[in-house]
């Protein structure tokens, strides 16, 4: 139930120190950092040690662009900023790898052949990135999906009528839950869904809302066995668990006992919208064929008009042609 293991904590726990100095704070600028990351270390990004820097900032960028988020100049300052610690008498030991490329770097850089410079070896990585992930730097991540989660659990059990209030309240609780933790490596290291759904828990045992565990004739479910159908529901109940574990005792000021007003006639006992009668594990279906193996389907003769032949259900004599 991992989203991947780091082979090198302490390099994890360094890149994260060397993107909070990008100043992400608002939820598209956290989706970013989240998914640079995330591709950081599938990437495995400690088999680049001399240009790792390079790849961190990379990374980031190309998160901005797949996201369409606005960087606001960020890399640019960035850049700049390194420059300034270059040429500083004391600079400043907030990230080891930071710091090991300025101890590297020649000071007789003026500052346009600098940028010049750290442009050239982003531009490298970059590349190098774009090639491994196949243009494809789309990262699932806690914050895409809380918002739905809140959406459907509360579809179930409140009435529809005061549905917006509980839903901004349960959704604003659970953003300030994660903003606590989401610089922490487990947050990363944590499959999505079930950093997702522990963040959901503590928001709603924080605001005292007592339909947690089961809905309705489920007595034996709990409400995330219906979020995620096909996942192991042991699995999911124990990571959950272990998640939720962690970050309150990690963090014990996010617990707090908060109480929203809500009367007997908000609760849905009977929900329009229930969800699914038994979670049950789907086995997935096989991949399609290789395209390679069309030739051996398919003859020369019937190259530019293949036919496949299907018993008609009347009769087993008779067959229909399909072609495309």
């Amino acid at each position: 139930m991992d989203n991947f293991i780091p082979n090198d904590m302490e390099l994890m726990n360094d890149v994260i120190k060397l993107l909070e100095l990008f100043e992400t704070e608002n939820l598209e600028d956290l989706q970013a950092f989240y998914t640079t990351v995330y591709c950081l270390f599938k990437f495995e990004i400690s088999k680049k040690q001399k240009d790792i820097i390079f790849y961190v900032c990379g990374a980031y960028d190309l998160a901005t662009k797949f996201l369409d988020i606005k960087s606001d100049g960020k890399i640019a300052q960035f850049i700049n900023y390194i420059y300034s610690q270059i040429n500083s008498v004391s600079p400043k030991q907030e990230s080891k790898i930071l710091t090991d490329f300025i101890s590297t770097v020649s000071r007789s850089f003026s500052p346009n052949a600098f940028v010049a410079f750290f442009e050239k070896g982003m531009q490298n990585a970059e590349t190098d990135l774009i090639s491994f992930f196949d243009f494809s730097f789309i990262v699932k991540t806690p914050y895409d999906l809380i918002k739905n989660y809140i959406s459907t659990i509360l579809r179930w059990k409140i009435d529809q009528r005061n549905f917006e209030k509980i839903f901004n309240i349960l959704h604003l609780e659970t953003k300030n839950i994660m903003m606590n933790f989401n610089k922490n490596p487990f947050f990363f290291i944590v499959r999505p869904e079930i950093i997702a759904i522990a963040s959901i828990s503590i928001a709603l045992e924080n605001l005292n809302l007592n339909f947690y565990k089961i809905f309705g004739v489920n007595e034996s479910h709990f409400f995330y066995d219906f979020l995620l159908p096909n996942y192991n529901k042991g699995n999911v109940h124990s990571k959950v668990v272990e998640v939720t574990n962690i970050i309150k005792e990690n963090f014990p000021h996010i617990i707090r006992k908060l109480s929203i007003d809500i009367s007997d006639e908000v609760l849905n006992e009977n929900p329009q919208f229930f969800p699914l009668e038994i979670p049950c594990l789907v086995e997935c279906c096989c991949p399609p064929p290789p395209l390679k193996m069309l030739d051996e389907l398919v003859t020369d003769k019937d190259a530019n008009s293949a036919t496949i032949f299907q018993e008609s259900e009347n009769s087993n004599k008779t067959k229909e042609f399909i072609k495309w």
